[in-house]
């Protein structure tokens, strides 16, 4: 299931916000409609970043999975009250099997993908309502959210199957340095081919002190503690998800997805270099993590779990 994750401002008037994609975490998106507003002095950002997940068991084998990616955000300058931005970005999941055997035992047919791609483009869109009354204050903010995108995760040899345009639609809530929330749904081609899929997205993010904030991190929550502008530390908990085309294959029908699922608990830092530079370490441990094969016809055909693991992830941000 697609989910999408609207965040409702990055630099409002009340202060400055960070909404910065998370490496090896799926259900984060880039796509990241918000607030109309000033256009900031830095329209353009851009991501570069790598996530490690080193020798996780799976019985006989051990998998080691890399995956590097760039991500970008370019804010379009318009008015007050409509936003509009492109983000896109590209990651390559790199898989190295160390041991004996096959990791899916009774499947033969159903092996790792040596590499595998995803990539997205997408135009996103804010417009302030003016409802002419207020629920809890007088400086609260409505707004409609949307997006168009089109993605891909693929095995090399399957890019085509698993083109996916997509769209969504929301509403946003907005307590100036105090609460946002948005909730809406997404409707996009299944990587399967076979219909489409559709999901829920939510997002929210709770200034509980000057110091302290809590947002949901896609199926999961981050905890952070800012005390200066130019560090911040934070815990979180959430889950992962990556699924991708693979080509065909003899023994295996037309539609045959991979998935790598992985359940994580870390923390890290972010630190301001300079105006142009902020970089963020994480790190933690996959405590649980199924890898599965499935087709359109005969659902999942295997699937395996791995021991307790660790990942780390190292992401700079550019705002040239």
């Amino acid at each position: 299931m697609a989910v999408w994750i609207a965040a409702l401002a990055t630099a409002t008037s009340s202060g400055a916000v960070e909404e910065t994609p998370a490496t090896g975490d799926p259900v984060e998106v880039l796509q990241t409609p918000a607030f109309p507003e000033k256009p900031p002095s830095k329209p353009l950002r851009v991501w570069l970043g790598s996530y490690l997940a080193p020798s996780a068991d799976f019985g006989r084998p051990e998998v080691t999975l890399v995956r590097p990616d760039v991500s970008f955000r370019l804010r379009l300058p318009v008015d007050h009250r409509f936003s509009a931005e492109l983000t896109g970005d590209f990651s390559a999941s790199i898989y190295d099997t160390d041991g004996r055997g096959p990791v899916f035992t009774t499947c033969p047919e159903c092996s790792l993908p040596d590499e595998a791609y995803s990539a997205s483009f997408g135009v996103q869109s804010g417009y302030v309502l003016k409802l002419g009354r207020h629920l809890f204050r007088s400086d609260e903010r409505w707004a409609l959210l949307g997006d168009l995108s089109l993605s891909a995760d693929w095995e090399a040899g399957a890019f085509e199957e698993s083109i996916s345009p997509g769209a969504s639609l929301g509403c946003g809530y907005e307590l100036p340095s105090t609460l946002r929330i948005a909730l809406g749904a997404r409707v996009e081609r299944a990587l399967d081919g076979d219909g489409v899929d559709l999901g829920p997205s939510v997002y929210l993010r709770w200034d509980v002190a000057r110091e302290f904030r809590i947002r949901n991190r896609g199926l999961g929550v981050r905890v952070e503690y800012l005390p200066t502008g130019r560090f911040e530390l934070f815990a979180t908990g959430y889950q992962a998800r990556d699924r991708f085309r693979l080509d065909d294959r003899p023994g295996l029908s037309a539609g045959t997805t991979f998935r790598d699922r992985q359940a994580l608990v870390g923390g890290g830092m972010v630190v301001k270099l300079s105006r142009t530079f902020r970089m963020t370490v994480e790190m933690g441990a996959i405590v649980d993590r199924n890898l599965a094969v499935d087709t359109r016809d005969d659902g999942k055909l295997e699937g395996v779990d791995g021991d307790v693991s660790p990942y780390l992830t190292l992401r700079l941000e550019i705002r040239p």
